[in-house]
């Protein structure tokens, strides 16, 4: 067992601390939680359909910036299998003209239809959601691009498995992000791995873990449902891999519940490492016609994890991107990618994509002109690490955290807004007493280091990403050294979204 010490000292390490969870958090008082939406780009949406694609281009892809050329790369659902676009600016957007496929179909940038490009042509094969990751550390230059996804096999190896449909996950490698090489038999199927898979899915690169992790799709039973698959709901299941090669069983690890509307599943999630934890968003689904706010249609929530494998909805399960709304290119629907944000600057870029269409059509019941089929991807973008901020107003709030321990010679900072007031932040002693371990397991929080207490505090009085606290008398950090200590934060009329040692 490792001391207190030694488990607050890696609790913090070079990461901030964010506020999705209070897993650095020991105490709040007179502060609420709140969550943020991002803010959709001005100029949405950024690509659209052209040619054969027609109006349907859909990302249940990857958006991915590679360093050795400096672009960013697109791979989307469009009319003809899986498309490639790139862009220079994040914003402007050229679909290349590639001729993978030699069908000369315009635009000539489709680059992925699977095992199968023939029998998916003709429909005899679907996919559905591709997930690319780029392999900086790949042994092989072959695949410094992966790719995991859902596909059912064509008839000819359905029956020569004896009329079992043999579908499941697939995966592909390629040296370019263009030409793939895909397996023609899945890492994860129905009839062997988990007899509840669906389709949609995605797959991250986990820096933590050192490890793949797929999010998968399956159905589970919830008895007072009312969606569109009677019991039977939409589930998110969860799967690990060190290889890319052999795959954990998918577990179930985010599912609706007693305090969500009883049509209401979850269809599709994404996730991502930021600052020492995870994050994704995940798409909730009302699947009934009758609900009386959102039928059929999904927008997002925002979830987290600390290992990756247990996820939590987070924000109070507030929606994060929303939908448009009728008349919107973003409607009724949004499509999450299989990755994370881009760290720009001071702000957090987000891609996604809209549709014009519910998730099921039904005859009589768009009314509005509602029924079209035409989606496209789009942008929005959040301050650095604003998901979720400790707010307060005129009454003061305080926010204690757990013990951290700071290397000399740095400094505390803070991604704070208090242009409406002021925040400041005492240093606390922190002690371990034995005889009382069962309660607040051990951990006994006293009173301010001199030097560090509320009078010394010069407090942030505008909105900033990045300030660093100071104290008057020129006192600061660096003599603490390896010390088991705690910040209390004081705010006033202020918005905390994160701090870190730096």
């Amino acid at each position: 067992m490792i001391s207190l010490h030694e488990h607050f000292k890696r609790t913090l390490g070079t990461y901030r601390a964010l506020f999705v969870d209070d897993y650095h958090v020991s105490e709040v008082q007179n502060l609420t939680k709140q969550l943020h939406q991002p803010t959709k780009h001005e100029g949405n949406p950024l690509l659209v359909g052209e040619g054969d694609e027609g109006d349907y281009v859909v990302l249940h892809g990857s958006v991915l910036h590679d360093p050795e050329d400096d672009l960013y790369k697109m791979w989307y659902m469009g009319g003809q299998g899986y498309h490639y676009a790139i862009s220079k600016d994040g914003v402007t957007w050229k679909k290349p003209d590639l001729g993978v496929f030699g069908d000369r179909r315009q635009p000539d940038n489709a680059v992925f239809r699977g095992a199968w490009p023939r029998q998916y042509v003709a429909h005899e094969v679907i996919i559905q959601g591709v997930s690319v990751i780029l392999d900086e550390h790949a042994s092989v230059a072959d695949e410094r691009f992966k790719l995991f996804t859902f596909c059912t096999a064509p008839v000819p190896v359905q029956e020569k498995l004896g009329g079992q449909c043999e579908y499941g996950y697939y995966t592909a490698t390629s040296p370019d992000g263009i030409h793939w090489s895909c397996c023609d038999t899945p890492v994860l199927s129905k009839r062997q791995h988990d007899p509840r898979m669906s389709d949609c899915n995605t797959c991250m690169y986990d820096p933590l873990g050192n490890r793949f992790i797929a999010f998968t799709k399956r159905h589970i039973p919830r008895g007072d449902s009312t969606g569109d698959q009677d019991i039977h709901h939409r589930a998110r299941g969860v799967s690990f891999s060190e290889d890319f090669v052999h795959w954990t069983n998918p577990v179930t690890c985010l599912y609706a519940d007693d305090f969500d509307p009883p049509d209401m599943q979850l269809y599709r999630q994404n996730g991502w490492a930021y600052e020492g934890m995870y994050l994704g968003l995940v798409e909730p689904y009302y699947s009934s016609r009758h609900n009386p706010t959102m039928p059929m249609c999904r927008d997002t929530q925002l979830v987290s994890s600390r290992d990756g494998e247990h996820w939590f909805r987070a924000g109070n399960r507030d929606t994060f991107i929303p939908i448009g709304g009728p008349g919107t290119w973003d409607a009724f629907m949004i499509d999450t990618p299989s990755n994370g944000p881009f760290i720009k600057g001071d702000e957090l870029w987000f891609y996604y994509g809209g549709r014009q269409k519910r998730h099921n059509f039904q005859e009589g019941f768009f009314a509005n002109g509602d029924d079209e089929n035409r989606s496209a991807i789009g942008l929005a973008t959040l301050r650095r690490d604003g998901f979720v901020s400790y707010d307060t107003g005129d009454d003061e709030g305080i926010l204690r955290t757990k013990p951290v321990i700071f290397p000399a010679g740095r400094e505390l900072r803070v991604n704070a807004d208090a242009s409406r007031g002021s925040l400041q932040v005492e240093i606390i002693t922190v002690t371990e007493d034995p005889e009382a371990q069962l309660r607040d397991w051990g951990i006994q929080y006293g009173e301010p280091l001199e030097g560090f207490d509320l009078s010394s505090s010069l407090p942030l009085t505008a909105d900033s990403v990045d300030h660093a606290m100071q104290w008057t008398h020129g006192a600061d950090i660096a003599g603490l050294g390896d010390r088991l200590l705690a910040f209390r934060f004081r705010l006033r009329n202020a918005s905390l979204y994160s701090f870190w040692i730096d």
